[in-house]
């Protein structure tokens, strides 16, 4: 991981753990699954007392995880609806969020229309 990413990661910590903390079994388990973690490493990451301190270890670890371990991180924040994560890793993109068709709305304009 590149130094601008660490330092981004350090000045968010607070943020991004409060976030994290949310889905970490399932964040864990992606990035195992994904060979940027072992499964020791998950494992102890998961024997932590309590979310916030798996999260604070997965941030701990990550950055030491080479130089595709933000944007793998990334990545795994959007797959599992984490926007207000993916917005502070990647603030470029922002605003992050599901897209949602209105049924109702789209289902009116088509009656609207003739049904086409």
């Amino acid at each position: 991981m590149d130094q601008f990413h660490r330092k981004l990661i350090r000045e968010n910590y607070i943020p991004l753990t409060e976030v994290l903390k949310t889905a970490i079994e399932d964040v864990c388990t992606q990035i195992w699954t994904e060979n940027l973690i072992s499964e020791r490493m998950k494992d102890t990451i998961l024997e932590k007392a309590n979310p916030r301190k798996q999260a604070e270890a997965l941030l701990d670890l990550i950055v030491s995880r080479g130089p595709d371990a933000f944007d793998s991180l990334y990545k795994v924040a959007l797959n599992h609806e984490l926007y207000v994560m993916a917005d502070i890793m990647r603030p470029d993109l922002k605003p992050h969020h599901k897209v949602v068709e209105n049924r109702d709305a789209l289902d009116q304009g088509q009656q609207a229309s003739g049904g086409q």
